[in-house]
Formats: structure tokens, sequence, C-alpha cells
């Protein structure tokens, strides 16, 4: 089974996460706690007029992927989370209704304020879309009280 091992995130996967994420959780967003994947089984409500699914939901599930591959940065860092400084997304092929959506990657490099990631998506294992971006730290702050 394609999807095996892939769990709904939950606060056990970094500070200041919900218990349930609800926008990742209403998209069906799963990820993989030791491969560092991420995915979803495409379903009607994905796709486009088409039917096939909508170029969004792929960079939606590329947006989250970039926090899950970047999960050991948050680890060790004073950080309170990021957030999206860019995303870009490139479109290989379509993906359909039933098939599995994974996304994988590679965090680039990590820098006191920056995470520069890069990765793939796949429908059932053929590539469908590329992607790279950033995440800007959401450093604590101190107060100037």
């Amino acid at each position: 089974m394609a999807n095996a091992g892939f769990v709904r995130l939950n606060s056990r996967f970094g500070a200041g996460v919900l218990d349930e994420a609800p926008f990742e959780a209403a998209a069906g967003l799963l990820y993989h706690p030791e491969r560092r994947a991420s995915g979803f089984r495409a379903q009607l409500c994905h796709c486009n007029a088409a039917r096939v699914v909508h170029g969004a939901a792929l960079s939606l599930l590329a947006d989250y992927a970039m926090y899950v591959i970047a999960k050991g940065s948050y680890d060790a860092s004073p950080s309170l989370g990021g957030v999206t400084a860019t995303l870009s997304t490139e479109f290989m092929a379509a993906a359909r209704v039933g098939q599995w959506i994974e996304a994988t990657g590679e965090l680039l490099k990590d820098t006191r304020e920056l995470v520069y990631v890069r990765g793939k998506v796949s429908a059932d294992g053929k590539l469908c879309a590329t992607f790279h971006g950033l995440i800007k730290k959401r450093i604590e702050q101190q107060s100037k009280l």
C-alpha cells in the first residue's frame, strides 16, 4: 500500500503546531515521520473541471512538504515555526483521482532565518511536479520592556 506509515500531523511534529491542523486535515494531507515525505490519496474534491488533480492541490502539498522536509531544522532551533517566503512549482504531468500523490525532497540550506528546500511530487510513482522554496523562520523576539 503506497500510503503505509503515513499519519496526520499532530503536536509531536513540532512546537506550536495544533493537535489537528484544520486546513491540512480538511485537505487530507498526511506525512511519514521517518521518511519526511507527505502525501494524499487524490479524490474528486482535489480535481479541476477536467477531473485531473488541480495544480493548486499539488502546490498545497508542496508547501506542506517543505515543512515536513525541514522538520529537523526546527527541532534544534529557537524558532517558533515559520512562514513560506517563496514557493515555485513546475508541473510536469497530470495526476488523477485514486492515485497516491506523494512529495519528497531535501533541505538544501538552513540559516538562522531561512530554510531552503527543493522536492518533487509524484502520482503513483510517476513524476508530476517539482518545487523549490524558502521558509522564513519566525524567531522568538526578546521583550523590550
